[in-house]
């Protein structure tokens, strides 16, 4: 091992638990687009292998590090009981976030199909819509809304759990992060031809004389993503607890994670 190697190491030996892992989300995401391609490359490996034993190895030995150096600088050690209750600490947290990425990518996974079917029927739909706009507007109005707010609630959900636990790295795999962008992409375009074809009819209608029939109103992309504010925050509040559930249950802190998981159910 080089001298530069040497010091990255101990660097990353350093790090806290959120930054390690938006450490190791950089460099998984480099090298395996998907959940799938990432289990296939462990299969068979050793516990060692596993980011989940090298994550939470990692935050103790950090955190001991951290506080023996601490203790070292300063007149008491530090007691051997509060050494060990925070490497529990820090070993619980890293834990959290490995499962927090393992939850929020297989739950993404597991809704993607639906949620395209749901794009896909939409688009059928419009067709038929806009063959005859005043039959079905209301329920077409609705059903475009509502599969744009889950797209959006997945869309903004991922983006809070990217800032609050992941500092700023996505934790989605690059597949899934790809599938959900066209989601958003998808679900939009068809709000806009919506949209469009709403105008279109209004200046029609006028134009003819017909303009007091009642058109739906266009949807407001801007208002639709604010109105997904609140169903985000409790998605994402559902995947931390059933992370910390599980990361509780890692460490044998059986009354912790039914408390964790008791929340949302």
């Amino acid at each position: 091992m080089t001298a530069t190697e040497r010091r990255l190491q101990n660097i990353e030996e350093a790090l806290d638990p959120p930054a390690a892992m938006a450490l190791w989300l950089y460099n998984v995401r480099q090298q395996h687009p998907s959940l799938r391609t990432l289990v296939e490359t462990l299969s068979g490996q050793p516990d060692e292998a596993w980011p989940l034993f090298q994550l939470t190895r990692q935050a103790e030995t950090a955190t001991r590090t951290r506080l023996q150096g601490q203790a070292a600088g300063s007149a008491s050690a530090q007691p051997r009981e509060a050494l060990g209750r925070a490497e529990r600490d820090a070993v619980r947290d890293a834990a959290t976030l490995w499962y927090l990425f393992v939850e929020l990518n297989s739950s993404f996974l597991t809704e993607k199909r639906a949620l395209w079917l749901e794009i896909a029927l939409m688009a059928s739909s419009y067709g038929r819509w806009i063959s005859d706009t005043d039959r079905h507007a209301a329920r077409f109005t609705e059903g475009l809304g509502a599969t744009l707010a889950e797209v959006y609630n997945w869309k903004r959900t991922v983006a809070t759990l990217t800032e609050r636990y992941f500092q700023g790295e996505c934790p989605l795999l690059a597949e899934a992060e790809e599938s959900l962008q066209g989601m958003v992409e998808k679900a939009e375009q068809l709000v806009d031809w919506f949209n469009d074809r709403v105008e279109f009819e209004i200046e029609t209608r006028e134009a003819s004389g017909k303009g007091k029939r009642k058109l739906p109103k266009p949807i407001v992309l801007d208002h639709a993503w604010r109105s997904t504010q609140s169903a985000a925050k409790e998605h994402a509040n559902v995947l931390v607890a059933m992370a910390q559930a599980e990361a509780c249950e890692l460490m044998g802190e059986h009354k912790q994670a039914l408390a964790f998981a008791e929340r949302h159910l």
